[in-house]
C-alpha cells in the first residue's frame, strides 16, 4: 500500500474499515487502528462518522452483535451466551 497518509478521505476511510472488518473480534482500539494507517485517531473517528453515518465503535459493536446472531443461529440455542459474547469480540460481561 502507498502512503495511507497521502491518500483520500475516502481512501483512509475504506482502510480503517478493512481493519476493523478483519480484526472486529479481536481487541482493537482507536489507537491501534490510528498508528497502523499512521493517522490522527480523532480523525479516523470523524471519518467514520461521516461516512458510516455512526462511530467507529458502534461499526465495531454492530459488527459484533450481527456476529453473535449468526453464531446463536448457528448453535441453535447451545452457546452458553457469556461464551457467545467473549468469542463475538467482547472481553468483559459488562
Amino acid at each position: 500500500m502507498n502512503s495511507i497518509s497521502s491518500s483520500t478521505p475516502e481512501q483512509h476511510y475504506l482502510a480503517a474499515r478493512r481493519l476493523i472488518e478483519a480484526a472486529y473480534l479481536e481487541p482493537i482500539s482507536l489507537g491501534s487502528i490510528a498508528a497502523r494507517l499512521a493517522l490522527s485517531p480523532y480523525y479516523i473517528d470523524r471519518l467514520f462518522s461521516a461516512h458510516q453515518g455512526e462511530s467507529l465503535w458502534a461499526t465495531v459493536r454492530r459488527l459484533r452483535l450481527a456476529h453473535a446472531g449468526r453464531t446463536l443461529l448457528v448453535a441453535h440455542s447451545r452457546t452458553k451466551i457469556v461464551a457467545l459474547a467473549i468469542d463475538s469480540g467482547y472481553r468483559s460481561p459488562a
